[in-house]
């Protein structure tokens, strides 16, 4: 079983045409969505998920994909479809377009890049300094491994700009994950707005009424105190899309490490001693109250 690229037909109302023709291959591709998302020959985010599995298939399928190109190639990143940056090359280079490698090493890299046809090359730089005014050095991919992450950014940055046509506005994975979650990237912000924000949160919680966090331990309620169940929300992942935002978003507002399991407590109305312990609802508290804190320290 296949599944074609489909194209709208030429009639008065284009965006119907998509809508219908699209329903005709999304039958096709839920039965084979059903078939591969039991096997190991797919990536594991999507392994069980037949619905979110057809759905990248007919996203990749507007891209140019085949299914299996589509699951193995398309990830979500923080509600966001997007590839690699190295798949989005790959796209622009297989459309007849020419990209290459001017420089790159662990402080700069450059990416040049021509459309079929055109006399003129369209170039993008990023340098570990452009990165770092940008506030993405807080990455830890960064801190390991430079010349990729500036790679990624520098050729998706010019493959939209030459060929924006075959890749239908999708960023890198890589640059959706630099990002903040549900908001604009900024940098860092300074010092004074960190101690503010610092200030606002400690007086909710004591340094003796919580013990920092120590990898590996597991405390109960602080003896005399009574222990305050967490609401009715799945326990947070602590490898997932909503946990490494919350981090991000902690090391953008400067809190210390010392200080962090303070924040959470207080910032989530009850006593933990891991962000393990938290829920889903409850990092999405401890997001909006970063945010809240952040606009009003700026």
């Amino acid at each position: 079983m296949s599944i074609e690229q489909y194209q709208p037909t030429q009639t008065g109302n284009v965006g119907s045409a998509l809508i219908r023709e699209a329903a005709a291959v999304m039958s096709d591709a839920h039965a084979l969505a059903k078939a591969v998302a039991s096997t190991q020959m797919i990536p594991k985010h999507f392994q069980g998920k037949p619905d979110e599995c057809a759905a990248a298939m007919l996203y990749g399928a507007s891209l140019g994909l085949d299914p299996m190109q589509s699951v193995r190639q398309i990830y979500v990143v923080h509600g966001q479809a997007a590839l690699y940056a190295r798949a989005m090359v790959a796209l622009v280079m297989g459309a007849g377009h020419s990209v290459w490698t001017v420089e790159s090493t662990d402080e700069l890299v450059t990416v040049a890049a021509q459309r079929r046809g055109s006399q003129h090359v369209e170039q993008s730089t990023w340098t570990f300094e452009r990165a770092k005014k940008a506030g993405y050095t807080n990455n830890d991919k960064y801190r390991t491994d430079p010349q990729a992450m500036l790679y990624s950014k520098a050729a998706s940055e010019v493959c939209r700009k030459i060929a924006p046509d075959v890749l239908s506005g999708v960023y890198a994975v890589e640059e959706l994950q630099m990002e903040r979650f549900d908001e604009p990237s900024a940098p860092a912000a300074p010092t004074s707005a960190a101690d503010r924000m610092r200030a606002a949160i400690r007086p909710q919680v004591t340094a003796e009424q919580v013990a920092p966090e120590q990898p590996g331990t597991e405390a109960g309620p602080v003896p005399g105190e009574t222990a305050v169940e967490p609401p009715e929300s799945p326990l947070l992942n602590t490898r997932s899309n909503l946990a490494k935002a919350m981090y991000a978003a902690i090391n953008e507002a400067g809190i210390p490490e010392s200080d962090r399991i303070e924040f959470l407590s207080g910032t989530i109305g009850r006593q933990i001693t891991s962000s393990k312990e938290m829920t889903e609802d409850e990092a999405r508290s401890v997001l909006d109250a970063l945010n809240t804190l952040s606009r009003g320290a700026s």
